[in-house]
């Protein structure tokens, strides 16, 4: 922090909200690839459709980046949204584990200024985004793997009226964008 520049000093509340938005988003990002990895039987990856439902506390979690890797290899994913998938995943990473602290923050009431302040906007804004296309990108497979399973049992007229299908449905074309045609 610069200490000549008391007068552009910003307080850390508003970047203090953000990080817990964005600390949400990844919860429900993790919870739509692990739906995804329960149903395609990820190799590596041992979800059951089950263990998303269980309060067993010695149930085996799986970090994101275990999951994105199984993933990767599994699904023919474009090589430009693999690329994006690490990016991303390194930025979560840097985010979840030394954030603060590379950027000098080292307590909630410290002002920082204005430079940093923007700088960690910024980023933010952008894993931001970032989170919410990828939730876009997994919400289109979890819709995708849906439809298929309801097409095979029959019941794709009623999987294409579930409402919470029909909020998933909008997503399909953005997981289809990132996989390789052939």
């Amino acid at each position: 922090m610069n200490t000549n520049s008391a007068a552009n000093d910003q307080p850390l509340t508003p970047l203090l909200l953000g990080s817990g938005y964005i600390l949400f988003l990844f919860q429900q990002l993790e919870n739509v690839i692990e739906m995804c990895c329960a149903f395609l039987q990820i190799e590596g990856i041992k979800i059951t459709a089950l263990d998303l439902f269980s309060n067993e506390s010695n149930k085996q979690y799986y970090t994101l980046g275990q999951m994105l890797k199984g993933m990767k290899k599994s699904l023919g994913f474009k090589q430009s949204f693999k690329e994006q998938l690490s990016n991303f995943a390194n930025m979560r990473n840097t985010f979840i584990h030394n954030y603060w602290v590379i950027n000098h923050v080292y307590a909630l009431d410290q002002p920082i200024d204005k430079d940093t302040f923007e700088r960690i906007s910024n980023y933010q804004n952008d894993l931001q985004k970032e989170t919410i296309y990828m939730t876009q990108v997994f919400l289109g497979l979890h819709y995708s793997i849906g439809a298929v399973l309801a097409s095979r049992q029959g019941q794709a007229d009623e999987f294409e009226s579930d409402p919470e299908y029909q909020k998933m449905k909008e997503h399909a074309p953005v997981f289809l964008s990132v996989i390789e045609s052939e």
